[in-house]
């Protein structure tokens, strides 16, 4: 695997360096301008990346509207950090707005430039995106202190990815193209609202 990195062009001289060099990666593919700062954690989730923005955020017993046609995997992270999930018909593809919070759910969009400054922007790395490394997820946030705090907390509860997983993930990215087209979207799901008797 190490060979194959450095084949690819990434200045690694241990596997071990995978998991920031990763991060590094994903933030400088992502940012909008080179005039923004943008940075990147790597968590084993999506759910545990969402749950880790909304607690710093402290987003707790709140009301949060989410569109009908979505994964219940983010219904379920709200409800367990005690909010109230509501439900509209909302058109979404690629990525969506998890309510007012700046968290936003970005598994199905991957290209150049696609951050927005000002958001905890979550994307997972199981095989419903588009980096389909089958495990794993990340969050890009242009807010330093939340970074600090996202890797400590990552670290004191042994959340992270594994090297070898964003080894793998380093090579799929030297293989995507600038510009990937959305591979999920409020078609892909069904109305959520109705299993969980919204």
């Amino acid at each position: 695997m190490l060979e194959i990195l450095k084949q690819k062009g990434y200045n690694i001289d241990s596997i071990d360096q995978s998991v920031s060099i990763f991060e590094e990666s994903i933030a400088n593919y992502s940012k909008p301008s080179e005039y923004v700062e943008s940075y990147a954690v790597c968590v084993n989730s999506l759910e545990n990346s969402v749950e880790l923005c909304l607690r710093y955020l402290n987003v707790t017993n709140q009301t949060i509207t989410l569109p009908k046609n979505i994964s219940n995997r983010i219904p379920n992270v709200l409800k367990k950090t005690d909010n109230i999930v509501e439900y509209e018909r909302k058109e979404w593809a690629g990525i969506y707005n998890i309510g007012d919070t700046k968290i936003v759910d970005g598994t199905h969009r991957f290209h150049k430039k696609m951050y927005t400054s000002g958001t905890y922007h979550c994307i997972s790395f199981d095989y419903t995106g588009i980096i389909k490394i089958g495990n794993g997820s990340i969050i890009i946030s242009d807010d330093s202190e939340f970074i600090k705090f996202a890797k400590q907390y990552v670290n004191e509860n042994n959340l992270g990815m594994t090297s070898t997983e964003c080894a793998f993930g380093l090579i799929i990215l030297k293989n995507l193209s600038a510009y990937e087209i959305d591979n999920g979207s409020f078609l892909t799901y069904p109305d959520i609202s109705i299993l969980n008797g919204c």
